[in-house]
């Protein structure tokens, strides 16, 4: 593949791994992944059910839709706008 670092699990090297109590393929939930590591951090389940909670809590909120909606619609205005 051209890069040393990867297929490598050590200090510094670029890896990325989920690790499920079960064969994901025959039934993919979220309770299987046990742990995730990503940029070199490890995130536990336990930890992962909690980001996950904060996450739909912040975003799935009306006022948070309500505003987000006019800033991507002004934004798409000014860009389609500036190219035609």
């Amino acid at each position: 593949m051209g890069r040393p670092d990867l297929r490598r699990v050590r200090p510094g090297a670029t890896a990325s791994l989920i690790v499920f109590l079960q064969d994901p393929t025959k039934d993919f939930v979220l309770s299987i992944i046990e742990v995730v590591i990503v940029g070199g951090k490890l995130y536990r389940h336990a930890g992962l059910e909690r980001a996950l909670g904060e996450w739909e809590r912040h975003f799935r909120n009306p006022l948070f839709d309500l505003i987000s909606t006019r800033v991507a619609r002004s934004t798409l205005d000014k860009v389609v706008l500036r190219h035609y």
